[in-house]
């Protein structure tokens, strides 16, 4: 527990080498043939090194836990927000506008937003507390509501334009520190090209994500569970990404399983998504434990003869899988089962492991991938 806590510190500190590699690219004259170009790259390595690690900390922190309450990692993150948040703009503002009075704007930019945060809080408490004394009367809350609402662009515009005029002070500072560090034409071309790329990162990397939400959201997934492959006896490869939910294992007699999501982004096909049904297929892994004399087979649970629609055997070394597709009586059955988009499998083995589906049809084939490609592994008992 104390790794997840101290893992956004331990990037909040990459944050801040990313701002004193990136802070002065331009201000300083270098040589050589790829120079310029190296600086405008450093320039959007930083803005999308940072991008990148916001995503992961979001990601690893908005899978579902199993308490009531936050885990202490989610709290961490959610809390390192209101910091990594404004420091992105900081990070913005020390690389286009330099050094000149850059702790002043970090302050600046830290107290409106936190100022703001605090304005929203008050506004809901005293919504809150208007509701709740004068209960048939909506008037007052539905008044400070509106009220508070309109606040918000009136605050913003006053904001803009002091932070309009401070630019043109800054930029002007700027502009001439770079002409008499002597800078040419070339560096404040390449710069300037860089920025706008920067620019761009954070935009970039939110529709990135939203495109392809469950394939990043399984990669990072791995990260977060990397023994999820490794089960008693066995070596499970599962699709990169696929999402793993969670992991339990019994080292002591075996038993084990692991499950998770697997999906397909917006960017192949939005149609699913607009219709309310996004292509979403569960996964499942499970090994029994290794003295099978405790385990009756008659506990494991299969499809009734009626409900099978058809049968495959995988072999894995010297085991036999026995994956039954079948369709589920808790489900109207359609006439026409081959135009069904839907698939439900079931494995069960001579062995100890089995395997479930239920999903997709588009995610079958991968699924079979991973049961063909299980291999055996020695385990110490």
């Amino acid at each position: 527990m104390s790794a997840r806590i101290g893992c956004p510190a331990l990037l909040g500190t990459l944050c801040l080498v990313l701002v004193s590699k990136s802070a002065n690219v331009g201000m300083i004259p270098r040589r050589g043939r790829f120079g310029h170009l190296r600086k405008a790259l450093t320039i959007v390595a930083a803005i999308a090194g940072y991008c990148l690690i916001e995503v992961i900390l979001l990601l690893t922190s908005s899978w579902p836990s199993f308490s009531a309450t936050p885990t202490a990692y989610q709290t961490v993150v959610i809390l390192g927000q209101l910091i990594l948040i404004p420091g992105l703009s900081a990070l913005l503002s020390r690389i286009i506008y330099g050094p000149h009075r850059w702790g002043r704007r970090v302050l600046t930019t830290l107290g409106t937003i936190l100022l703001g945060f605090i304005l929203v809080v008050l506004l809901i408490t005293g919504v809150i507390t208007l509701d709740s004394v004068s209960p048939n009367s909506k008037v007052l809350p539905i008044g400070l509501f509106v009220l508070g609402m309109a606040g918000i662009p009136v605050g913003l515009f006053f904001i803009g334009r002091k932070a309009r005029n401070l630019s043109v002070e800054i930029e002007a500072k700027r502009w001439l520190a770079e002409h008499q560090s002597g800078s040419g034409p070339s560096v404040r071309r390449w710069r300037n090209i860089g920025i706008c790329w920067a620019l761009w990162m954070p935009s970039l990397t939110v529709l990135t994500v939203l495109l392809f939400f469950p394939e990043i959201s399984g990669i990072v997934s791995h990260v977060r569970h990397l023994e999820a492959s490794r089960l008693p006896g066995y070596r499970i490869p599962i699709p990169v990404t696929w999402n793993v939910v969670n992991i339990w294992t019994n080292h002591e007699d075996g038993s084990s399983s692991v499950y998770g999501v697997a999906g397909r982004g917006i960017a192949f096909g939005v149609g699913s998504y607009l219709r309310g049904s996004p292509p979403l297929s569960g996964w499942g892994i499970r090994t029994e434990p290794y003295d099978q004399s405790k385990e009756p087979t008659n506990r494991r649970w299969t499809p009734k003869e009626d409900d099978v629609l058809g049968r495959r055997i995988v072999r894995i070394d010297s085991y036999t899988l026995t994956c039954v597709e079948y369709w589920p009586r808790y489900l109207v059955r359609p006439s026409h089962l081959e135009d069904s988009s839907l698939a439900f499998i079931n494995c069960t083995s001579t062995g100890r492991l089995g395997a479930d589906f239920a999903g997709e049809k588009v995610h079958v084939p991968a699924f079979y991938g991973m049961l063909e490609h299980i291999t055996q592994r020695k385990v110490a008992r």
